[in-house]
């Protein structure tokens, strides 16, 4: 009576779990960027999660180990050009722990949701001669097998920019006039397939590797779980009532 009491528990507990939102599977990507041709200058890193307009599924980027540049501290919004913003921050941003002001630094984690039309972070820096950092995607927008169901993607980006941020640096495009300034790192779909594209806008000096996939059961394979369990404990119940009338 206890064992089938506790697996009718488990089985209850897999039905909130079958009743919530899907898990989505998590991906992780190093991301290498070579930054000799601006070493020892200062400038920013800009990063942004930005859904499509028609409805993305749940996406969030952490990133972390970000190692090669010095990050700098400095949230002032005057810098070398009158009115430039130094520190910028929109939308549904937040570092792991927590920080005050939202810093990425070395040790923490800067994570980006895509809960709002823009997310990112403009943060000021000290090139050299490379820069590493990983991402890690992670929600219900994420999906191997395609199967997110969102109506829009979500689309990664990073970018470079000078001391006084009047042009994109380590790009072919340093005006960024037609948006390829920018780095469109990785591109989630609607059904949640993550596609990588490093090159694009010019930014030759980036590339993805060592990729980490790792699968959250899906809802099909919780339903044969519960599915088994109910009829174990239905089982259960059928032999203890033959042997209650064997005993008649």
């Amino acid at each position: 009576m206890y064992i089938a009491k506790t697996l009718l528990s488990a089985v209850c507990g897999l039905g909130l779990i079958l009743a919530g939102p899907a898990f989505g599977d998590i991906l992780t990507f190093q991301v290498t960027v070579n930054t000799a041709s601006v070493s020892g200058t200062t400038g920013y890193v800009d990063f942004q999660l930005n859904p499509g307009s028609l409805g993305a599924a749940g996406v969030t980027a952490s990133i972390n180990d970000f190692s090669g540049v010095t990050l700098s501290t400095n949230t002032t919004t005057t810098g070398t050009v009158t009115g430039t913003n130094l520190y910028f921050i929109a939308g549904d941003v937040s570092t792991s722990p927590a920080s005050s002001p939202i810093l990425l630094s070395a040790t923490n984690t800067l994570n980006l949701v895509n809960g709002d039309s823009t997310n990112e972070l403009t943060q000021a820096l000290k090139f050299t001669t490379s820069a590493t950092f990983d991402v890690t995607l992670a929600g219900p927008g994420v999906s191997v097998l395609g199967d997110a169901g969102g109506t829009s993607g979500t689309t990664f980006l990073v970018d470079f920019l000078n001391d006084p941020q009047t042009a994109f640096v380590l790009t072919s495009d340093t005006t960024g006039s037609t948006a390829s300034g920018w780095a469109d790192l990785i591109d989630i779909s609607h059904t949640g397939v993550a596609t990588t594209t490093p090159a694009e806008g010019g930014f030759s000096v980036i590339s993805l590797t060592g990729v980490t996939i790792t699968p959250e059961p899906s809802s099909t394979q919780l339903a044969l779980i519960g599915v088994g369990l109910l009829i174990f404990v239905k089982g259960m119940r059928t032999r203890k009532s033959i042997a209650a009338c064997r005993r008649f």
